[in-house]
């Protein structure tokens, strides 16, 4: 299924019409893991490191979760986009294209907790879910991170982006902190 998936993903408009010659980054990771952490996308960084979490955006990712408590190795790790969003070229199936890839591969890794990264991610899983359309922006990310919500019988734990982690006040960061803490203990 992970090669069909793999091809699939290399068939799609968007990575045809990519703008840079750099190989899609595919999830990473145990494949059979309770914990899926979903970026939305991949930075050049970790591209020439060839691992999803070696890049500024991913360094914080890996502080945040060793900092919990929570073993990188033993989760698995994707992204929406699978490249640099930067260079994506989009057309009105980009976003649906992306969502059934994601699905798929939420589908086979079949994690107990999904945690997005930044608001565009949980957007798209959150909009599914509730039956909205999933190229509007829906929910407001503020109002969202310490909650826990429903994908499909999953847990789905929506936390910053990495940006405004980094500018992000303490009680901010606590949020993120308490919410995953609470996922490390029911592991």
């Amino acid at each position: 299924m992970w090669k069909e998936l793999e091809y699939r993903i290399r068939t799609l408009d968007v990575y045809r019409n990519y703008k840079e010659n750099v190989e899609i980054m595919q999830g990473m990771g145990n494949k059979n893991a309770n914990i899926m952490l979903i970026l939305n996308d991949v930075e050049k960084e970790a591209f020439e490191n060839e691992n999803i979490l070696e890049s500024n955006k991913g360094r914080v990712v890996k502080n945040i979760f060793n900092f919990v408590g929570i073993n990188l190795d033993e989760i698995y790790i994707t992204s929406l986009y699978k490249l640099e969003k930067s260079n994506i070229i989009f057309n009105s199936n980009t976003t649906d294209e992306l969502l059934d890839v994601l699905i798929t591969e939420i589908m086979l890794v079949n994690p107990k907790y999904i945690i997005t990264v930044g608001e565009e991610v949980f957007n798209v899983l959150i909009s599914d879910s509730l039956g909205k359309d999933i190229k509007k922006n829906n929910v407001n990310i503020n109002k969202c991170v310490g909650n826990i919500y429903n994908y499909f019988n999953k847990v789905l734990v929506p936390i910053y982006d990495i940006q405004y982690i980094t500018k992000s006040k303490k009680e901010e960061k606590m949020k993120i902190v308490e919410v995953l803490k609470l996922i490390k203990e029911n592991e």
